[in-house]
């Protein structure tokens, strides 16, 4: 079985917020997920403190800052609860600016959401190039980008779907389909960056029973 996007919440620009502590939204499934991915890209590196989706942890699977304030981090859930739940996500303290948005995806493996993460990337220009993610076939990779310009536009790498991307503080998250190494990238305005990227598990070819899971297996 073969991991397939399911829906973004809480739509394509995902969420921004400026000054606050925390940012809340709603994420509504297409179908049944079997894994959720929540990704936060930010222009400081004020770390994430707690994720929850309709009430249950998401753990951190990954994050990097840079020394110039972006940041990135991808958290994850596998088998969370179905239809339409609140997305939390805590900050340690008050930011300056961040976005965040979360992913369902169907097909993924139901103990563990993630095979594995990336050591992610910073840099500064216009080229933005993460560290390989190992992945396989059948998984899907996803990444976050932080920027630190105001405004300005992701554009993919081959093969990358966009699948949220805010241009008020520049952030986003884009997709592609599992390979043994993949290595995301995207390019924007000239500024300092951060990105990690991560690969949501195939479920194996049996699988038991089914219950709330943890980032890897």
């Amino acid at each position: 079985m073969s991991v397939v996007f399911d829906a973004v919440g809480p739509g394509s620009s995902g969420l921004s917020g400026f000054f606050v502590g925390s940012l809340t939204w709603t994420h509504t499934p297409a179908g049944v997920p079997t894994a959720i991915g929540v990704t936060v890209g930010g222009a400081n590196d004020v770390p994430v403190s707690s994720c929850t989706y309709g009430g249950a942890a998401v753990a951190i699977a990954g994050a990097i800052s840079t020394p110039t304030n972006p940041s990135a981090t991808i958290l994850g859930l596998a088998s969370p609860l179905s239809g339409a739940r609140t997305v939390v996500v805590n900050f340690a303290s008050n930011f300056f600016a961040g976005c965040a948005a979360s992913i369902s995806v169907t097909g993924s493996n139901s103990a563990s959401c993630y095979s594995n993460v990336s050591a992610g990337a910073t840099g500064v220009g216009t080229a933005i190039n993460d560290a390989p993610c190992t992945s396989a076939t059948g998984e899907l990779v996803i990444d976050v980008v932080g920027d630190g310009i105001n405004t300005g536009t992701l554009t993919p790498g081959a093969g990358q779907t966009q699948r949220w991307v805010n241009h008020v503080q520049l952030a986003g998250t884009s997709s592609k389909a599992g390979a043994p190494s993949i290595s995301m990238s995207e390019i924007a305005q000239p500024s300092y960056w951060a990105i990690i990227s991560s690969s949501f598990e195939a479920a194996p070819a049996a699988t038991g029973g089914k219950s709330q899971g943890s980032i890897f297996g």
